[in-house]
């Protein structure tokens, strides 16, 4: 009996240890962020009028950001929350295109840790980031405080949940696109074979699913059928689970990762234009091919 109990307090011991391990490296295998001392493109390269915004967070870490303005009277305003890797510099293509074809406002913001941004990324920093980006708009008095939706892209998605669900009466509706219902979810996809351990070593952030169910405001999920990292289902089951009547599915049948936005086409921007412009009582298309 007491070998056994040695036993089974050695195997605690092991499991509590690789957990803290797991705690700790994990940011290291979610985040992949490119930083620069200086910035080696802006929006400039595809004639867009620009201004460089530095925000402070509550805890004190600088963050930069992109403002795009449109010269549209009344446009609504767009919080644009990028994916895991990269930086903005590789967020101008698609940028241009919103301002374009849709003729909204956009504010890219780097998260903690990418870009020009100081510290280091982690689920409260980008937390605290969304927060900064969204006092931030709602401090310019040119835009329409009623108009301010959060968009964000696979990772970026999970930011624009926690934002609406953190400022429901501050954010008008949500864009999501190609995301994740929550990262446990996701890395049991990405190994499949170890999943169970994955569970119970990973810990439970950004569970957009719990999250989502409890926010009522319009949604509209993108979904590229042909996603090689997100299966397409985790979309449809955040659309499922979200807790408003007033969403859309709007599905792009070739659209993949991070291209989703360029293989859409014009009617890619008809959608986010139309829901982005769309009155509050207006009711929603429940789903939508390309």
């Amino acid at each position: 009996m007491v070998i056994l109990f040695s036993i089974i307090l050695g195997l605690f011991l092991v499991v509590l240890f690789v957990c803290g391990i797991t705690r700790h490296v994990y940011p290291k295998l979610l985040y992949f962020p490119e930083k620069k001392l200086a910035l080696d493109v802006t929006p400039a390269v595809d004639h867009l009028q620009y201004e460089d915004v530095f925000l402070t967070t509550s805890d004190h870490v600088r963050i930069h950001a992109w403002w795009m303005k449109t010269s549209r009277p009344g446009a609504p305003t767009m919080l644009y929350f990028h994916g895991n890797a990269g930086y903005v510099g590789t967020r101008i293509a698609h940028s241009g295109l919103l301002l374009r074809h849709t003729q909204i406002n956009v504010l890219l913001i780097d998260y903690r840790g990418y870009g020009l941004s100081e510290g280091d990324p982690s689920e409260r920093g980008l937390q605290k980031d969304a927060d900064a980006a969204l006092a931030w708009v709602r401090a310019q008095e040119t835009v329409d405080k009623s108009k301010i939706y959060v968009y964000g892209q696979s990772l970026g998605g999970a930011v624009a949940i926690w934002a609406a669900h953190a400022h429901p009466s501050e954010v008008a509706g949500i864009v999501l696109e190609n995301t994740f219902t929550s990262l446990r979810a996701e890395a049991a996809v990405l190994v499949p074979k170890i999943r169970f351990l994955v569970w119970a070593l990973i810990p439970d952030v950004w569970n957009s699913a719990a999250l989502i169910s409890k926010i009522r405001l319009p949604l509209l999920v993108i979904s590229g059928r042909s996603d090689e990292m997100i299966p397409p289902l985790m979309c449809e089951k955040l659309f499922s689970f979200a807790g408003t009547q007033r969403k859309q599915l709007y599905m792009v049948p070739q659209g993949m990762h991070n291209d989703t936005w360029a293989r859409g086409g014009q009617k890619y921007y008809e959608v986010l234009r139309t829901f982005m412009d769309m009155p509050p009582a207006s009711p929603l298309v429940s789903s939508d091919d390309c």
